[in-house]
């Protein structure tokens, strides 16, 4: 089956170096663009040690700088940003990358009216309200909002808005929202991305041994099972049936994978597994 695969950075900074972290993510995004995943993706987060990636506008003009062939995303929180200084640093992005650039807005929790911005931040770029300097290059932008809400759902379906679902949700979750977005006019196009945590490995145990760890860094003691659970880990065989199953459920357009690992190593290692020895799998 065709899935897009793609990788969202999301900048774990588990030593409190920021030019570390950024440094190495983007190390990682070349080595992803390498390998063959079709979309990276990176993620605004604001004010936070943990994930230093606040200033979206810069981190996503040296996305475009250092890839040459996958489509790259922005997750942005438009109410941070004045709306016509953003439309000018995405066009800028997207003429850098040669048209390579893909959007998504955050309306998780309350954040519900981010689908009205992400609508007319899109049709900004498309030139609409005037001369935009500089002009985005003319290839429309493909736009998602990330939910976690029924009622974003159908917004998103009602501005023509793609859904990006995040890593947090289990499948019933899944299941819920895309039918609220298709019961609401959704349609295949743009379609639904799915982001799961990954570690593949030559068996389950070596998977479970990196994963277990970062799971309990990353949620929590009590609620690393329940990650562990709805994430990609296994054989390569096991996460490519998984994969598989997710596509064939949800009608997804893509998935889009964060490695179970805050060590440059075995991130890359899990990136290059993914595409590797589970993408090929799919195909059989």
């Amino acid at each position: 089956m065709k899935l897009r695969l793609g990788a969202l950075c999301l900048f774990e900074n588990p030593t409190g170096e920021d030019g570390r972290a950024l440094i190495r993510q983007f190390v990682l995004v070349r080595e992803a663009d390498r390998m063959g995943f079709d979309d990276i993706w990176l993620a605004e987060c604001a004010d936070d040690p943990a994930h230093p990636s606040t200033a979206v506008e810069a981190l996503v003009g040296h996305l475009a700088g250092v890839t040459s062939k996958a489509r790259i995303g922005a997750v942005v929180q438009p109410s941070r940003h004045e709306a016509e200084a953003l439309a000018q640093s995405l066009a800028t992005a997207s003429l850098l990358s040669r048209g390579r650039l893909a959007l998504a807005a955050d309306a998780r929790g309350a954040h519900t009216d981010a689908t009205a911005s992400l609508a007319a931040l899109q049709a900004r770029l498309a030139g609409q309200g005037g001369p935009l300097i500089p002009a985005a290059p003319g290839v429309p932008v493909p736009a998602w909002a990330v939910v976690d809400s029924a009622e974003a759902a159908r917004q998103a379906a009602a501005r023509g808005l793609g859904l990006w679902l995040p890593a947090e949700l289990d499948e019933a979750a899944v299941e819920a929202l895309i039918a609220a977005f298709r019961e609401a006019g959704g349609s295949a196009d743009p379609g639904v991305l799915l982001a799961r945590f990954a570690c593949p490995a030559a068996t389950r145990e070596a998977a479970l041994a990196l994963a277990q760890p970062f799971a309990h860094w990353c949620a929590g003691a009590d609620a690393a099972p329940a990650m562990l659970a709805r994430s990609l880990v296994g054989s390569h065989a096991e996460v490519a049936q998984a994969l598989r199953h997710l596509g064939e459920r949800f009608g997804l357009l893509g998935v889009i994978v964060v490695p179970m690992s805050a060590g440059f190593d075995d991130a890359k290692h899990i990136l290059a597994d993914m595409v590797d020895e589970v993408r090929p799998l799919l195909d059989d």
